[in-house]
């Protein structure tokens, strides 16, 4: 009896364990949504995993991000700064918070943050995509280009790095180096429902002569 005893209380303990509330799976979630844009019931799921776990600097980041795809700077970047309090030396949070400060026009914070970003995750293709995304924006092109080249060659499949290092070439006047980003970024996926990229490519098939 005193076996069965036991059993019985293994189990149930082992069940609690099972169903307890996890905010990962709240976090997981949440990733999901926001893949899909459903951006409100995203931010709700981290906003559960938070409730779970105060302290939890992967909820505050990703839902930062939530608020950044809804355009909502000002909130994005309060989250984004509380995720950076729990954990300090995320490079992945300030690249972040450094493209909520240049969507929003804080081009100096927002250039702080991706240097810091850079230090931090000097193998990021994501911080040194927002670094030249920045310098682009400044119009700081050879630093630009440095840093969206080293972007794409840590992740060939960014597909906005391509269009970036492709914006800086055009600008550069590095007409068939600004051709193989800009398809590229095509080939990727990027540009759905936009005549932009294409235009571009057909203005500079016909600047090289590729026109047919």
């Amino acid at each position: 009896m005193a076996l069965l005893g036991g059993a019985i209380l293994i189990l149930f303990v082992v069940l609690f364990l099972l169903t307890r509330p996890q905010p990962a799976r709240n976090i997981a979630e949440g990733d999901r949504l926001r893949a899909e844009g459903n951006y409100d019931r995203a931010i709700a799921e981290y906003s559960r995993a938070i409730q779970l776990d105060p302290n939890l600097a992967t909820a505050y980041h990703h839902r930062g991000i939530a608020y950044y795809d809804q355009a909502n700077y000002p909130q994005a970047i309060e989250d984004l700064t509380h995720a950076i309090s729990l954990s300090p030396n995320d490079g992945a949070i300030y690249a972040s918070r450094a493209l909520a400060y240049y969507a929003q026009g804080s081009f100096d914070l927002a250039q702080a943050d991706a240097a810091q970003a850079v230090q931090l995750s000097p193998n990021s293709a994501g911080a040194y995509y927002a670094r030249g995304l920045i310098e682009h924006a400044l119009e700081q092109m050879q630093p630009a280009e440095a840093d969206l080249s080293r972007a794409v060659q840590l992740d060939p499949n960014m597909a906005d790095a391509h269009l970036w290092l492709a914006e800086v070439y055009y600008k550069e006047g590095k007409w068939q180096d600004a051709l193989d980003h800009y398809q590229r970024y095509l080939d990727l996926g990027g540009g759905v429902g936009s005549d932009y990229v294409p235009r571009r490519i057909r203005e500079l098939q016909m600047t090289l002569g590729q026109g047919g």
